[in-house]
């Protein structure tokens, strides 16, 4: 049984730390959370009832909340440059030090650091081998937290975590600019987590006992493509299907990230989440997720 939320610091409120600031406040829990954000990652400013800070850590800034914290989740993305990760070293060396209550600091890395496998199944043993600087990075900080949590004696837990969509996250801008898609994407698999979901695996990650010093998978189980997954917002949206090109003609209408996401194919096996945190997906398929995220979509503009 997992107990309500604890003394929590959550760094970092984009997309997905707003989404868990939404659920926390539902609860009525702003009394027990407090959160700070770096300059690019400030969103949470729309959400007044928070104890909310400004923290750059890209300046290194001086640590500006108070460290009476239990429990840390950290949401902010590295740099968009380098091999490392600079800004959760500085969060890092300015939280554990002083941080005696601190028990579990919690990372939300990306299934990215899989790498290419070729359409076969990964699981959390399965041997990294990313293949963008943007996954390196993002290994390099799995690397870094569990080795500064095990020198202070604090917990962690690292969730890798594939496309996240939601209210507010959906490609509509990709439909209507008409990016095509390769030949080859086609027949890859994929995989994603509805915003919703992935903020119950979080909670579930701060918060049960058997995630302390665990890395988890995290998805909902579909394995549609993202060809398919396009096609199916497509349908539910009156938008124009993408158009498929042969690969020699559609790679120079991508960017680079785009073209590297449509080929890496994997499938993510989330056993682990499910047997060991008892975590089920409220949106088990990609359709019922576009579904909920449009008639939220649709209830908000209203």
């Amino acid at each position: 049984m997992v107990d309500s939320l604890p003394k929590l610091l959550l760094l970092g409120a984009g997309y997905t730390g707003q989404r868990f600031l939404k659920m926390a406040s539902e609860e009525g829990r702003e009394d027990a959370l407090g959160n700070a954000g770096c300059p690019d990652n400030t969103a949470f400013s729309t959400i007044t009832a928070w104890r909310s800070t400004d923290w750059n850590l890209d300046a290194r800034a001086p640590l500006p909340v108070h460290s009476d914290w239990t429990h840390l989740a950290y949401l902010v993305p590295p740099p968009g440059t380098g091999e490392t990760d600079p800004r959760l070293e500085h969060a890092l060396s300015a939280l554990l030090p002083g941080s005696a209550n601190l028990r579990r600091v919690v990372y939300l890395s990306t299934t990215g650091v899989y790498g290419d496998a070729g359409g076969a199944t990964v699981n959390e043993e399965t041997a990294p081998n990313p293949a963008t600087p943007r996954a390196r990075r993002r290994l390099a900080a799995e690397t870094l937290l569990r080795s500064a949590c095990a020198a202070m004696g604090v917990e962690w837990t690292v969730l890798r975590v594939p496309g996240i969509y939601g209210p507010g996250r959906l490609p509509l801008e990709r439909l209507r600019r008409g990016e095509p898609l390769p030949q080859a994407a086609l027949a890859r698999p994929g995989n994603r987590i509805h915003v919703d979901d992935l903020v119950q695996a979080l909670r579930l990650a701060l918060l049960h006992p058997a995630a302390a010093n665990t890395l988890f998978n995290v998805g909902d189980g579909d394995d549609t493509g993202t060809a398919a997954y396009l096609q199916q917002l497509a349908q539910l949206t009156g938008l124009p299907a993408p158009a498929v090109l042969p690969d020699e003609l559609a790679r120079p209408r991508l960017s680079a990230e785009g073209w590297s996401f449509l080929m890496e194919a994997r499938r993510v096996e989330t056993w682990r989440l499910s047997e060991q945190l008892g975590f089920q997906p409220h949106y088990p398929n990609c359709a019922a997720g576009l579904r909920a995220s449009l008639a939220e979509e649709a209830a908000a503009r209203a």
